[in-house]
């Protein structure tokens, strides 16, 4: 019986609580559906509006969930200096509440929060606020919720009136598994905790500035990943429009996948870090649209004064970037197509170093368009940087390269399989104050074949270039006219020589350019070799020479703008033709040196030197096969009156070995042997004489008609009556008259004239 009464007593009191509870359940709802509305109407001081359609509370199921929530701001100009925001959201629920917990100690727990189908939108403050706000967020001493789901989330950022768009997040779902906030996370410095998280967007807008917006179509994201689709970065004005604003340039970017993987970040130091094991990037296009003119030089100090920039703003390692078959162009003049980008090793630490170990850009195919002529000068701005770059290999891979003209139409140059690298590469504040904006070491390159074009008259072609311990090595270099002799000569107002030159191989040691403080070229080499030159020179006399000063090589080294140093270049198994026809001429006469050497001593510039050596050649060659030629030359290039020696001699030359030059040209044929010729003289730009003598048998001069084949007998009988016709074995030495120089012929016609000059007077 008492066990009876003790189980009815407890049914009874079960039933009573569960029937209080229900009526406490009931008078709940009822209260929060019809009276707190009016409450909330009536109390609410606060500068939004709250409507609900109703509220869900179970006492049994611990469940709390509002319908068709709306929050409106009541007035939108009663704070300008606040955002405000509208949002309506379909449903929010809770579970797990522990309310107690919450109202006595604020620490909100709980098992879930679910909130469906937020639409949100900002309202950005009409005036900036530049006081920043002290007053600390009044948030539960602690959160332990052990779900947090959002399911389709719409959020638009728009100006202050509500007609720019800045930025909307279109259908965003998350999950946050077992968030704890409160407890830290040690390794991460995190004021709170996670086990896990997944948040997927359809599509994301953001208005970066007055011309550009970016957009994504999915962005997916967990604590290991991180996936974007189709990411663009768009022109929001056309040109017209964004030339008349302050941008100052319009760029588009697409990629149309991204990938991060092995993702860890954190707070370190108070200071926020990312750690990233792979990323690979789809066919990233970069294009530089246009760029603004029309900012003034005071706006571009303005906007960079007193202002120090770090390369990126957080602490990030990255061990591997990939990125394939992508594009830049910049405003069609620049333009970078499949090149497939790997970095390696990326670690940046904020306002000391981002150091990259291998940064490689493979098979690119460059085209540049050469930019029209600007002589307005440019000023720079001096750009201030708290961080150093620095990357250990660069590395060009089986690029090519083209320059086209200005019109894009026409290739200049071509050069195939490119390949580079520079090492120990290093980018800082000093480095971008100057023309070269980073320094390297140890660069290497080699190229295959290399195509040139001049323009009107030339095709220069090389094999390739190599670049290997500071000594550049070209091979197979070519200079070829594009033009026939005649259709050349119908071109030209003032003669000028015609080349077609072939050089087996040329060495550059010890290379060492750059730029000096005045922001100008140098280049110099301890030594220059140029091996088996094969060089075709002709010219017709019968075109006038152009009017004015034909500067000497002294003067053109002594004005050369730029700092050039070589101290020895070496001319080794060469052959020189020279070949020149006059208007009577039958045919062009020739001048033949094979076998040539030379040794050059001391080529420089005049440019910021006040002293240097004597510029010293010495030429030893074959003259027309048989004659051995010895000549010393030497000048000083800063003497303003451009004085100058030349001496040599000349040995066994038969007299029938001048015969190609002089019968088609002068129309004249000698025959007997000249045993010694030995010539010195000295001169200036404006007159030379020396000493000259000749020692030679039984020379005798046959002359002939305008066809170059029938003798003039007669006069032929006159010449030779003149003629001294032999030396008898004296070498007779002879002071050469002066000889003033035609100022608008080169060296080598003065140096002829001199030579005549000998020549009459040893020989009449």
């Amino acid at each position: 019986m008492k066990l009876k009464k003790i189980l009815k007593f407890f049914a009874i009191g079960i039933i009573s609580l569960s029937l209080l509870a229900v009526v406490l359940s009931f008078a709940l709802n009822y209260f929060i559906n019809q009276k707190l509305p009016k409450i909330i109407e009536e109390k609410n001081d606060t500068e939004y509006n709250l409507k609900y359609e109703k509220i869900d509370f179970s006492v049994f199921k611990n469940t709390l969930s509002i319908h068709s929530i709306e929050l409106t701001p009541k007035n939108l100009d009663l704070n300008p200096k606040k955002i405000h925001f509208n949002a309506k959201i379909e449903t929010i629920g809770i579970t797990g509440v522990d309310f107690y917990e919450l109202l006595k100690n604020k620490n909100l727990n709980a098992f879930t929060i679910h909130l469906e189908n937020p639409d949100i939108i900002v309202y950005k403050n009409k005036i900036q606020d530049t006081v920043k706000d002290k007053t600390k967020s009044k948030l539960p001493g602690s959160i332990d919720i052990d779900k947090i789901m959002l399911e389709h989330v719409n959020l638009k950022v728009v100006n202050s009136t509500g007609d720019t768009l800045h930025n909307q997040v279109f259908n965003l779902n998350a999950k946050i598994d077992v968030l704890k906030m409160g407890e830290y996370i040690e390794s991460k410095s995190l004021p709170f905790t996670y086990s896990n998280y997944e948040f997927s967007v359809d599509s994301v807008f953001t208005r970066l500035n007055e011309s550009q917006y970016l957009k994504a179509d999915q962005i997916k994201i967990n604590p290991s990943s991180f996936d974007l689709v189709n990411f663009r970065l768009l022109p929001l004005q056309n040109k017209k429009t964004f030339r008349d604003s302050h941008s100052k340039s319009q760029l588009e970017i697409l990629v149309p996948k991204l990938n991060l993987k092995g993702t860890d970040w954190g707070i370190e130091n108070e200071a926020f870090y990312l750690n990233i094991s792979q990323i690979n990037i789809d066919s990233v296009q970069f294009g530089i649209l246009d760029k603004n003119k029309n900012i003034t030089q005071n706006e571009k100090i303005t906007s960079n004064k007193n202002t120090k920039s770090s390369i990126i703003p957080f602490k990030l390692d990255v061990d591997e970037l990939n990125i394939k078959k992508s594009s830049f162009n910049s405003l069609n003049t620049f333009d970078v197509k499949n090149v497939n980008i790997s970095i390696k090793g990326i670690s940046n630490r904020i306002n000391e170093k981002l150091h990259i170990k291998e940064f490689s850009l493979n098979k690119p195919q460059i085209i540049q368009v050469a930019k029209k002529s600007d002589k307005t000068k440019k000023k720079t701005n001096a750009i201030h940087l708290n961080d150093k770059l620095e990357i250990d290999v660069l590395k060009i891979n089986d690029a090519s390269y083209v320059l086209k003209d200005k019109s894009g139409l026409k290739n200049q140059i071509t050069i195939q399989k490119f390949n580079l690298a520079l090492n120990h590469i290093k980018v800082n504040e000093q480095t971008l104050s100057n023309k070269i904006p980073f320094t390297y070491e140890n660069p290497l390159m080699n190229t295959g074949k290399i195509h040139y074009d001049t323009g009107d008259f030339y095709n220069v072609y090389t094999n390739g270039i190599d670049i290997k311990n500071n000594t550049v090595t070209i091979s197979n270099l070519e200079l070829k006219p594009k033009l026939s002799r005649a259709a050349f000569n119908s071109r030209l107002k003032y003669g000028t020589d015609l080349f077609n030159v072939s050089v087996a191989n040329i060495s550059l040691k010890n290379l060492n350019w750059g730029f000096d403080s005045k922001d100008v070229l140098f280049l110099k080499f301890s030594e220059v070799v140029l091996n088996k030159v094969n060089a075709d020179i002709f010219r017709n006399a019968a075109i006038p020479n152009k009017p004015g000063l034909n500067k000497l090589y002294s003067q053109k080294l002594r004005d050369l703008k730029f700092g050039l140093d070589i101290p020895k270049v070496k001319i080794l198994n060469s052959t020189l033709i020279y070949e020149e026809e006059t208007a009577k001429s039958t045919a062009p006469g020739v001048l033949t040196f094979n076998n040539l050497n030379a040794n050059i001593q001391n080529v420089y510039s005049g440019y910021g030197r006040k002293s240097g050596p004597k510029t010293i050649i010495e030429v030893n060659t074959n003259f027309m096969k048989t004659a051995k030629v010895g000549v010393n030359w030497s000048f000083d290039i800063l003497n303003k009156s451009d004085a100058f020696n030349i001496r040599g001699t000349v040995l066994n030359l038969p007299a029938e070995g001048m015969n190609p030059f002089i019968k088609p040209y002068l129309k004249v044929s000698a025959t007997g042997t000249i045993d010694e010729i030995d010539f010195d003289f000295n001169g200036n730009n404006d007159v030379a004489s020396g000493t000259f003598s000749m020692n030679y048998d039984h020379l005798k001069m046959s002359l002939y008609k305008d066809d170059g084949e029938k003798k003039r007998k007669f006069l032929s009988t006159l010449a030779n009556l003149v003629i001294k016709k032999n030396t008898h074995g004296k070498d007779v030495e002879h002071n050469t008259k002066p000889v003033e120089r035609v100022k608008n012929k080169g060296f080598f016609s003065f140096f002829w004239l001199n030579l005549k000059q000998g020549l009459k007077q040893t020989l009449l």
